[in-house]
């Protein structure tokens, strides 16, 4: 560990005989100084950051310190094994500092709305300033000219009131749940995305070493890392309120999917652990199933403010008869209802599959619940006129076709333009259109159905009824089809084709209902349909498929060389080569 001396600056390593010194936390800049560049005299003076450290020096000089450690300038971050031993060992630091300085850069003590000021400071909104404000013994504010703003405790109000952490966990974070931690975390920002997962280590109280370029893999790594150490359930009772509604996966894929309000109950005592395997999550826990052929487990796990009622997670069955299951369930979790008839089915140790969310599938029955939500805006001419579309939820692990009633096009427009339609991942969407060219008016349907990278459409003619029912048992019966559907059809001596691109996404207006509002995870296509006369068509394709009259070149041949001299003997052959 090093430490920098508050009176003349020096650098100075320490073993175990670690004196008493106070620590800085502050939120960084672009110009830092770091450890390379505090050992440099000349160049360290030139440096915006090194204000900051001379300031804090003098500060901790002042209060009778006679050490201090700087993360910026104390950690040398070109050595990676240094770097992984620190960010694993920094909740100890600021624990065993005898006072640690938090600096707020954007917050004056003069102004006249200064608690406005203190709840908005930058410092709240960074991810490694979290442990920096739990961790330490005694922890002082400091205003922008390092002026004292008061101790922790005197602004315990204004910190709840910015972070959403309970009064009782700033005195004492340990109590908190596993959920309730990582959900302070849910709006805090990092440079890096992995320092997502790294700046939680030292409150989950998890070792693991850095690799940074894995992306959101390093959070869902610390999980599996603290399901090792820890018989916390409520790292599963995670909410996808950032997601597109639907999910199938055991471990959440960032903390913002989680909120506090939820505690570890022990409602299931006979439950001996569980673990994480490579296949998913191995539990030993009763299955319960309802009339309505639900599969759930209780989890261990309660609301604060339904402490005698567990949660429980819906499973699916990857084939009846096995203990293989996969989590396909609206988030948040549901409690347990006393009112539903439940019965038991035993105890199991069960695999609860826990597939990786960045891995392309080869099949749409595994990509379909983790599809992103479509816009689609329909493209037609005058002559044809779209009536209605109907929504259908497929299941395809138990064959099911749900429909979802008919809306008119103008009802499923929230927050988007004239016709323009949004399409939940989960379902798929049959247009009844018509086409008023013809003597007597031709209908036929538009399928659009989730892919997990471009939706599949087709066209078809609507006969009848029945011609809709056979579509829909095409879907339950042949879910892995990945080849397209028919994009155009002959009819009545007009060809109708169908034809989609991506488009570049569009502004939206907020809207309560809508599956897209207030996320990211949509994309947004085109959707053409066209018509014209059959027989302009044929005749076009017959000019095209007639080949153009070659002239053909006579081969180029060689001029013939002259035949080489015959000599009579060898003495006019040599005196030809002489000469």
């Amino acid at each position: 560990m090093r430490l920098i001396h508050t009176k003349n600056l020096a650098v100075k390593s320490f073993g175990y005989d670690v004196p008493p010194y106070s620590i800085l936390s502050h939120t960084w800049n672009k110009k830092e100084v770091s450890f390379q560049d505090i050992n440099d005299v000349k160049l360290r003076v030139t440096l915006p950051g090194w204000e900051k450290v001379k300031e804090c020096c003098a500060v901790a000089a002042r209060d009778g310190w006679d050490w201090i450690w700087i993360d910026s300038c104390c950690i040398d971050k070109t050595n990676t094994s240094e770097l992984s031993e620190s960010i694993n060992s920094m909740l100890g630091y600021y624990q065993q500092a005898e006072v640690c300085y938090a600096y707020l850069a954007d917050v004056d003590k003069d102004a006249s709305d200064i608690r406005e000021d203190f709840t908005s400071s930058r410092w709240f909104t960074r991810g490694w300033t979290l442990q920096e404000l739990l961790a330490p013994k005694f922890l002082l504010f400091l205003d922008m000219w390092w002026k004292p703003l008061g101790p922790r405790e005197h602004w315990t109000a204004a910190i709840t009131l910015a972070t959403g952490i309970e009064r009782k966990y700033l005195m004492n974070f340990r109590y908190a749940s596993v959920s309730t931690k990582l959900s302070w975390a849910r709006s805090r920002q990092t440079t890096k995305l992995e320092d997502r997962a790294y700046c939680l280590l030292g409150l989950l109280g998890v070792s693991m070493p850095l690799i940074y370029g894995e992306g959101k893999e390093a959070f869902r790594r610390l999980q599996r890392e603290l399901i090792m150490i820890s018989t916390d359930e409520t790292i599963f009772a995670w909410s996808s309120w950032e997601a597109t509604s639907y999910v199938d996966t055991v471990l959440a894929s960032d903390p913002s999917q989680f909120r506090s309000g939820l505690v570890a109950q022990p409602f299931d005592k006979a439950r001996r652990g569980y673990a994480m395997t490579n296949a998913g999550l191995s539990i030993e826990a009763e299955l319960w199933e309802s009339l309505t052929g639900e599969t759930i487990i209780r989890l261990n796990v309660a609301r604060e403010d339904a402490m005698d009622r567990p949660l429980v997670l819906q499973l699916y069955p990857i084939q009846r008869g096995t203990n293989c299951f996969r989590v396909g369930q609206d988030r948040p979790l549901k409690t347990w209802d006393d009112t539903r008839l439940y019965h038991s089915l035993g105890r199991r140790a069960i695999l609860i599959l826990d597939p990786d969310p960045e891995t392309s599938y080869p099949n749409i029955e595994e990509v379909m619940h983790g599809n992103p939500a479509y816009v689609v805006r329909l493209d037609y001419h005058d002559e044809i006129h779209v009536h209605k579309m109907s929504t259908y939820r497929p299941n395809p692990l138990t064959g099911e076709i749900k429909e979802l009633g008919p809306s008119d096009l103008q009802e499923l427009v929230c927050g988007l333009q004239v016709d323009e339609i949004q399409l939940h991942p989960r379902h798929c969407a049959i247009l009844e259109i018509q086409l008023q060219t013809t003597k007597k008016p031709l209908r036929f349907g538009v399928t659009i159905r989730p892919a997990s990278r471009f939706p599949q459409y087709g066209v078809w003619l609507w006969d009848s009824p029945e011609d809709v029912e056979k579509m829909l048992h095409s879907f339950a019966k042949d879910w892995r089809r990945q080849s397209p559907f028919f994009i155009n059809i002959s009819s009545h001596n007009r060809v109708i084709s169908v034809s989609m691109s991506p488009r570049p996404k569009q502004p939206f207006h907020s809207c309560s209902n809508s599956y897209i509002s207030g996320t990211s995870g949509f994309r947004e296509f085109s959707l053409r349909i066209t018509s014209e006369d059959s027989s302009l068509r044929r005749r076009r394709n017959a000019i095209s498929r007639v080949s153009p009259i070659r002239t053909v070149s006579p081969p180029l041949v060689p001029p013939k060389q002259a035949d080489p001299p015959i000599f009579s003997n060898h003495q006019e052959q040599n005196a030809i080569d002489k000469e």
